[in-house]
């Protein structure tokens, strides 16, 4: 008997949730004849199987990872959350799965899922990451954060020393007394008197510096939790779901 017969679009297996070429008669993962319902016992080699659903799984991870770069660069270019493009990158994640692996069950549902949330976590790390510019246009607007970005530029130089540059931009720092102060207000007056001559490039300058240094100490954790909005929640649910019911089940309509 001939593994298949006529033509069609694609179909899952009722048993084992395989992908199945047009016109497939018997399932050859697990043996389900699909005219009876019945099972043979012989079948394709359990490694073949393994094998594609691992490739599967590592598409699905550039998938996810491209697509969330992708959506965080978007975002910090046009300084609009776009949260519901989170979606898109479930899809990504779940398609690219299924495509390779032609597979599906509930356990690979959760994998793929998990994927999904790694690129979306990806994606806000990306989007505040990229957000400098935005960043350096609100701190030139407040002296004290230009402040702190001309002490980074001049510790950078070693025109002040760096205990001099720790207790300046700690605002809850107390200033020693003897010669760390006298220190103190030698380098206070040189920053006043540069702050009052700043011309509008320079401040800008300062607070681009003042921003990267900003992000720099954000840990991956908080930098993604800095990008969550109120919708952020919804988008995320909608994304996993979006992207475990295309590795999800055993078949379309189950």
């Amino acid at each position: 008997m001939s593994n298949t017969e006529g033509a069609g679009e694609h179909k899952w297996c009722p048993a084992c949730g395989k992908m199945l070429e047009p016109g497939t008669v018997i399932c050859t993962r697990c043996g389900r004849n699909l005219r009876t319902g019945r099972s043979a016992r012989t079948f394709v080699a359990p490694k073949q199987a393994a094998g594609r659903v691992g490739l599967g799984l590592v598409v699905s991870a550039a998938a996810a990872s491209i697509g969330g770069v992708g959506w965080g660069l978007l975002t910090a270019a046009v300084d609009v959350p776009l949260g519901y493009v989170a979606i898109a990158v479930g899809l990504l994640s779940g398609g690219a799965f299924l495509l390779v692996a032609r597979r599906r069950s509930a356990e690979l549902a959760f994998v793929v899922a998990g994927i999904a949330l790694v690129g979306l976590l990806i994606g806000k790390v990306v989007a505040i990451s990229g957000d400098v510019p935005r960043l350096a246009a609100e701190r030139a607007e407040d002296d004290r954060l230009v402040r702190e970005g001309m002490v980074e530029d001049m510790r950078a130089k070693n025109e002040i020393e760096p205990e001099v540059a720790e207790i300046m931009l700690d605002e809850e720092a107390t200033v020693p007394p003897g010669e760390m102060k006298k220190k103190y207000e030698q380098a206070d007056a040189r920053i006043k008197k540069r702050m009052a001559s700043l011309t509008p490039g320079e401040r800008q300058r300062l607070a681009r510096a003042s921003a990267e240094q900003f992000i720099d100490q954000l840990g991956l954790a908080e930098r993604a939790r800095r990008q969550f909005g109120p919708w952020d929640a919804l988008w995320f649910l909608l994304a996993l779901a979006a992207a475990g019911r295309l590795a999800y089940g055993r078949g379309p309509g189950q």
